[in-house]
């Protein structure tokens, strides 16, 4: 099952596709943003005509990069855990408080799925005040964020299920050790980082 899923994975398209979602769009997204932020203080503060539409499209774009930033998030584990406990459990025990957390979220968003769609729907009835842009257009990257949160954490059960059972073998339990190291590198750098400045 581990081999079929990092197959998956390792698909060209399915990188591609992911990388442009999660990686390559909130970089112009930001960049965007920034250029709107710049254009919005020279036309104010140079040319004294404020922009009327750049606040809005800061706005917008601010949330696309914070949804499609969250997924690449969620995807490297670089996301923000408390994990004063988790960390001195057992290997198995973990997976299985990791598991009960991610089923938490599975559960949470896939009920959130269709009133999140139906709102989305329903607001493409009104715009943005200074721009045409409609508000479901403005709303959509949220359910590219559920789904890609419920793929991610589908991924990460699958593996804590295998390893709390046992049935994955040493193969689940070494990808789960490899998420918890990652996380304690991190961990460490940031202590060290933090050690070393004044």
């Amino acid at each position: 099952m581990l081999k079929t899923m990092e197959r998956i994975g390792k698909n060209r398209v399915f990188c591609l596709v992911r990388d442009c979602l999660e990686w390559y769009l909130p970089m112009l997204v930001f960049v965007l943003m920034f250029l709107d932020f710049v254009a919005g203080i020279i036309a104010r503060y140079v040319f004294r005509s404020p922009i009327r539409w750049s606040v809005d499209v800061a706005s917008i774009l601010f949330l696309y990069l914070v949804g499609f930033s969250a997924c690449y998030a969620y995807r490297t584990n670089t996301h923000v855990r408390f994990t004063l406990l988790y960390d001195i459990l057992p290997l198995k025990l973990k997976a299985l408080t990791a598991f009960l957390g991610n089923l938490l979220i599975f559960i949470t968003f896939t009920i959130s799925i269709k009133p999140s769609w139906d709102y989305i729907q329903f607001m493409k009835i009104s715009h943005a005040s200074s721009i045409r842009i409609y508000f479901n257009v403005i709303y959509f990257p949220y359910m590219i964020f559920l789904f890609s949160t419920l793929l991610y954490s589908l991924w990460e059960m699958t593996v804590q299920f295998l390893v709390f059972t046992g049935l994955g073998g040493s193969e689940a339990e070494e990808v789960m050790l490899a998420w918890d190291n990652k996380n304690s590198a991190l961990a460490k750098i940031q202590e060290e980082q933090e050690g070393g400045s004044p």
